[in-house]
């Protein structure tokens, strides 16, 4: 089935798509990383790269596959890039991004009542409030997005060996 090096990049980077969308399921249910709603476009990025990944191979269209791949990437790394730079006080933030920082609930019971109540936010997208290695999730994204999409350019780019 991944018998081309387009098929075979395709493959890894769907992995690797999901890597990210359980990885950011993992930090925020398992080590209280609560997404903002910048984070939360991010990882509608994972999901879509995922998705257009395995429709292409299902498909098998390696190289559209590819292509969408290094789109869906570029806004990837335009959000994050747009967080980092909210982060520094470099730029505003969305007006969806203003809210107050969100609570964090003890137990389920808690939480349950302030869903009830309309009173639970996200935190604030120019707050950081987890971090790895000393950058925050955003920093973290920008890597990942600019290896996908050199990845998959290098996929796209790359001749077959006759």
């Amino acid at each position: 089935m991944f018998n081309t090096l387009p098929q075979k990049i395709l493959g890894l980077l769907t992995l690797y798509a999901l890597c990210l969308s359980a990885s950011g399921f993992i930090l925020e249910h398992f080590f209280n990383a609560i997404p903002c709603t910048m984070c939360w476009w991010q990882r509608y990025v994972h999901w879509a790269l995922t998705i257009a990944g395995a429709m292409a191979i299902v498909l098998r269209k390696p190289k559209k596959g590819l292509f969408l791949v290094i789109i869906f990437a570029s806004v990837g790394l335009y959000i994050a890039a747009w967080q980092v730079l909210a982060q520094n006080g470099i730029l505003e933030l969305p007006a969806s991004c203003g809210q107050p920082t969100g609570k964090v609930f003890d137990n389920s019971a808690d939480l349950l009542a302030a869903l009830n109540a309309g009173n639970v936010l996200p935190p604030k997208c120019d707050e950081v409030n987890f971090t790895i290695l000393g950058y925050s999730l955003a920093v973290w994204n920008i890597v990942a997005m600019a290896f996908t999409i050199l990845a998959a350019i290098f996929g796209l780019t790359r001749k077959a060996k006759a």
